[in-house]
């Protein structure tokens, strides 16, 4: 179903607002005192909460349209497949962490990337350049940082071993700038603004820690896009009657996913403030989430085609 017209209106709006705001944050957190990466993962897990965890606790909508032909006994359906979703991933994750990191991070690019596209002229190779901004080019830009991060998502891993994955990476840094110009300049045909989102979050990937580059990303533009494209759904008929319902649809599992995150890393970090714990809450928590919002969202858009 086509969203309602005032989706178009904020969509177009959130792009040059969001741009600019980016732009401005980056300014703005080069003129202050560099943040902690303990204080960087409370800032990333106050912004998930807030605004990343509402985008994906709408899922039973998209889980009505795909398991509504068993009538009432849909949610169990639903609700059944989802948690056996999340604790496949969860599973994997313990028994093969590295395998589980690089799913976890093609899987997201694809996933940004084609949530971030225009349907009239979205493409593979178009989706993967766009996702691979938030998702690779922290590691581009910071590979010992990014390192840190995900040895702590790697038990077992030499940090060594991870620093010279990550370094690799970055070697590419060089080809990796020369097709997001191309992307750039292929959407600037089609929409200066859309040009400008690209060079925009390059910028931000290249300036910010990638806890904070992929906390704005994730927050401000992605899920904030998703939110956007629920709600014109949800009501046509304006975008106060759409918030409103949305935020009544996404509440109650928000709520209860912040529940399970913070019981989580209570039974990690055992009431302390650890940012290895944190790390591994807020990003294995939200792969072992994520993969079942793909699945249950590339389902509905099937069975809407």
């Amino acid at each position: 179903m086509r969203p309602a017209s005032w989706y178009f209106t904020w969509h177009a709006r959130h792009t040059l607002v969001a741009s600019a705001a980016t732009l401005t944050l980056m300014a703005t957190i080069a003129l202050l005192p560099p943040l902690t990466l303990a204080q960087q993962l409370l800032v990333l897990a106050a912004f998930v909460c807030v605004t990343a965890l509402p985008h994906g606790a709408v899922d039973h909508l998209a889980g009505r349209t795909v398991f509504g032909r068993w009538g009432r006994a849909w949610p169990a359906v639903f609700g059944g497949v989802y948690l056996a979703l999340l604790a496949l991933t969860v599973a994997v994750w313990l028994a093969a962490p590295p395998l589980a990191l690089t799913l976890f991070l093609l899987l997201s690019a694809l996933h940004f990337g084609y949530g971030d596209l225009r349907p009239e002229r979205g493409g593979f190779v178009e989706a993967a350049l766009r996702g691979s901004i938030p998702v690779f080019g922290p590691i581009l830009f910071w590979p010992a940082a990014t390192a840190q991060l995900f040895g702590w998502l790697l038990p077992g891993t030499e940090p060594a071993s991870v620093l010279a994955v990550t370094r690799t990476i970055a070697s590419a840094t060089p080809f990796a700038l020369l097709a997001w110009a191309g992307l750039a300049l292929y959407q600037y045909r089609f929409a200066r603004k859309d040009g400008f989102e690209i060079i925009a979050l390059v910028l931000l990937v290249l300036a910010l820690p990638p806890l904070l580059s992929f906390g704005i990303y994730f927050c401000g533009w992605h899920s904030f896009r998703h939110g956007l494209e629920c709600a014109a759904e949800l009501d046509r008929r304006g975008p106060r009657r759409g918030w409103l319902a949305y935020a009544r649809h996404a509440a109650p599992l928000t709520l209860a996913t912040i529940g399970l995150g913070a019981a989580a890393y209570l039974l990690l970090s055992d009431a302390r403030l650890d940012p290895v714990a944190m790390t591994r809450v807020v990003f294995i928590g939200l792969a072992a989430l994520t993969v079942p919002h793909v699945v249950i969202h590339a389902l509905c858009a099937r069975r809407l085609a």
